[in-house]
């Protein structure tokens, strides 16, 4: 990530202001980020957000490497281009989601949602696309992040 920088802006007890500069935009801190975690911020538009000032959204690069592949996001010409934004985008690995939830998983809801996500995993294993921890940055890479 080129031009990346960070300045606290101002502080009060433990509350903090900051700005984040990125290459493709300045976001300032506290910020609500929508959450895009498939490269779609549900039942909104680029450019509903745009409208509403948002200055930069959050999508998961564990969940894009399963579906669609960060072959098809990169073949697309790149998260930015594949979701139709151009402002800053911070990309999760979602390896926390998958190994932190552990016993808190007790609803039969979260149970059915993590025996799908348990099966995309055994899949993409099964299937040579998880090799590793470390292939999430190469993935975060390919789509451009």
């Amino acid at each position: 990530m080129n031009g990346c920088s960070f300045a606290l802006e101002a502080t009060d007890g433990d509350a903090r202001r900051a700005r984040a500069t990125f290459s493709r935009g300045v976001v300032e801190l506290p910020a609500f980020m929508p959450v895009g975690t498939y490269a779609t911020v549900k039942a909104m538009t680029p450019e509903d957000l745009d409208d509403l000032g948002t200055g930069i959204i959050v999508a998961n690069t564990f969940h894009l490497m399963l579906r669609p592949g960060a072959e098809t996001v990169e073949a697309l010409g790149g998260l930015h281009r594949f979701m139709h934004w151009e402002r800053p985008i911070l990309t999760d690995s979602g390896g926390f989601q998958v190994f932190s939830l552990g016993a808190r998983l007790a609803t039969v809801h979260n149970l059915h949602f993590y025996q799908r996500l348990m099966a995309d995993i055994r899949a993409a294993i099964a299937g040579g696309r998880f090799d590793a921890w470390r292939r999430a940055f190469r993935e975060r890479r390919a789509v451009g992040d």
